[in-house]
């Protein structure tokens, strides 16, 4: 292990003296130069932006233009129907997608020392 180590981590990087782990000094001076061990935060996009993402789907744009169709050739029941069906798939994407940006929020701060 002693060679792997030599080979990984310079010899600036280790304090000969302190066994394993950095000293205080070199902890303050890293953290410093780095900042502290965290994960980058995102800035929180607003309802509006998350929507729009969803909307802008190529499977949600194809459904769109199919029941458009369907809305063209006199065929409102089945129009109707794909638009409600389009409803329920983007709400439910909203409702994932907000559940998933709590949920990496939440692991960001347990990450956070």
């Amino acid at each position: 292990m002693q060679g792997f180590e030599r080979d990984v981590f310079p010899a600036a990087d280790r304090d000969a003296g302190a066994g394993p782990g950095l000293s205080e000094a070199e902890v303050r001076r890293r953290q410093t130069r780095d900042g502290f061990n965290e994960l980058p935060a995102a800035p929180r996009r607003g309802f509006g932006a998350i929507a729009l993402e969803v909307v802008r789907e190529p499977m949600i744009l194809l459904l769109v233009a199919a029941g458009s169709l369907y809305f063209v050739i006199g065929s409102f029941r089945e129009a109707l129907a794909l638009f409600a069906s389009i409803l329920v798939v983007v709400a439910i994407s909203l409702y994932q997608n907000q559940k998933t940006e709590r949920a990496l929020a939440a692991l960001r701060e347990l990450a956070s020392p």
